[in-house]
């Protein structure tokens, strides 16, 4: 770990800067892990005709994939939390990235369903280990100065993921099998991995608030209406978003090839929608922000339910 001391930062800033600036590229390897896990937790919606052929099972079934892998990662994120409080966070990142190659090996040589379902799990569970982890190392690393910039790094993983991992792994699994996107993931997670290995300095355990803390905030009513409204409107989302590559065969008469198009400009138009409906948060409101954008979305769902198929 690379130790700074006042007295030279007041002597040499430009040598503190650079210091600052050199830790906080070491987060790339952070920024790799959150783009793994987008580019895995996204890409199996194109994926689900070709899981369900290949298993032999209907496409419900091959659904159920993403539904155990969003229930086990929204249960298993505060309770991994509090479980590993007293681990050093780097550590937690290790054995989280780690947990996370491992279950897409297992998912690329899964023989059956059983054994795919339980790999997802293996998943989920990592990710929802990795993610709050790497979000507080990155906030620690960065300081209260450089707290936000460090924290969009992280996202940025995310964001990228949706924008060019999905519609790659598609690609890849259209064109070498629906395994072959889980081992170019394991690939990824074992580049992120070594680099937190090797590049990332260590850090004290953070401070977590405990599971009764964490029930209790659910309570308030101003809390309970945000987290009602954040589900109803990811799940009215990603139920089409699960089932994407189905409706442009089956309503929109599109091929295969088609598909990797369509997340693509998925990816763009969330990317764009996050930076506009911040400026706009910040000019007028979230409260207007999310009245608009909670219009929009069922509007926008009532538009795929017209369609006819060809």
């Amino acid at each position: 770990m690379i130790r700074t001391y006042p007295v030279l930062q007041e002597l040499n800033p430009d040598r503190a800067q650079a210091t600052s600036t050199d830790s906080l590229a070491s987060l790339i390897w952070l920024t790799l892990g959150a783009f793994a896990i987008g580019t895995e937790g996204f890409m199996i919606a194109g994926l689900l005709p070709a899981l369900a052929r290949d298993l032999n099972i209907g496409l419900p079934a091959a659904g159920h994939l993403v539904t155990a892998f969003s229930l086990a990662y929204a249960i298993g994120a505060p309770v991994m939390a509090v479980l590993t409080t007293g681990l050093e966070r780097h550590r937690l990142l290790v054995v989280a990235m780690g947990g996370f190659a491992l279950g897409n090996l297992l998912a690329a040589l899964a023989p059956g369903y059983a054994g795919l379902l339980a790999a997802r799990l293996l998943l989920a569970l990592s990710a929802a280990s990795f993610m709050p982890a790497a979000s507080g190392y990155a906030a620690a690393l960065g300081g209260p100065e450089r707290r936000g910039r460090a924290l969009s790094t992280i996202t940025t993983g995310l964001t990228l993921a949706i924008i060019a991992g999905v519609p790659l792994g598609v690609l890849v699994g259209q064109g070498f099998g629906w395994r072959a996107t889980f081992f170019g993931v394991a690939g990824l997670a074992v580049f992120s991995l070594l680099g937190i290995l090797i590049r990332l300095p260590r850090q004290r355990p953070g401070v977590t608030a405990g599971l009764a803390e964490r029930l209790a905030l659910a309570k308030r009513r101003d809390i309970l209406g945000v987290l009602v409204t954040s589900v109803l409107t990811v799940a009215g989302t990603f139920t089409v978003y699960t089932y994407l590559s189905v409706f442009i065969a089956g309503i929109g008469g599109l091929g295969p090839q088609a598909l990797a198009p369509v997340l693509l400009g998925f990816g763009l138009a969330s990317a764009v929608g996050t930076q506009l409906s911040g400026s706009a948060a910040d000019r007028w409101g979230a409260r207007s922000v999310v009245i608009v954008d909670g219009g929009a979305c069922p509007a926008g769902l009532s538009c795929l339910l017209a369609q006819r198929g060809p």
